[in-house]
């Protein structure tokens, strides 16, 4: 089951950039284009999360690890990246130069067990 879903998400990564520009040419920028994604992201997650789970509370908001939040800004900035280049560079090479980017980063953090992961 996690591989199926794994591989379903790794075929939506080059699809983000590709439609999201679809909405950057009509609102005339990809910044705008990135706020309605995650607009749309935030409306199904928490269509999501609300019947299962309930909104969390703030005292567990607040227990999380203050880096932890730092996804945000790191999906932000992967999908305008891939908003703005894309359609300048081409999915294929987009996607080459971030798996490679993510093969590096994911063997640096295992090897050295950072951001409290074991040491694998």
């Amino acid at each position: 089951v996690f591989a199926a879903w794994t591989f379903l998400a790794g075929v939506g990564i080059p699809l983000i950039g590709i439609l999201n520009s679809g909405i950057a040419r009509s609102v005339g920028n990809p910044f705008a284009a990135t706020a309605v994604l995650f607009a749309v992201a935030f409306v199904a997650a928490s269509a999501a999360t609300l019947p299962l789970y309930g909104a969390p509370r703030l005292s567990q908001l607040a227990g999380a690890p203050i880096l932890s939040y730092g996804a945000g800004l790191l999906i932000c900035f992967y999908a305008l990246s891939a908003t703005m280049i894309i359609p300048r560079f081409g999915a294929a090479s987009f996607i080459a130069f971030i798996l490679v980017a993510q093969l590096v980063t994911a063997a640096v953090v295992d090897q050295f067990g950072l951001f409290g992961l074991h040491n694998v």
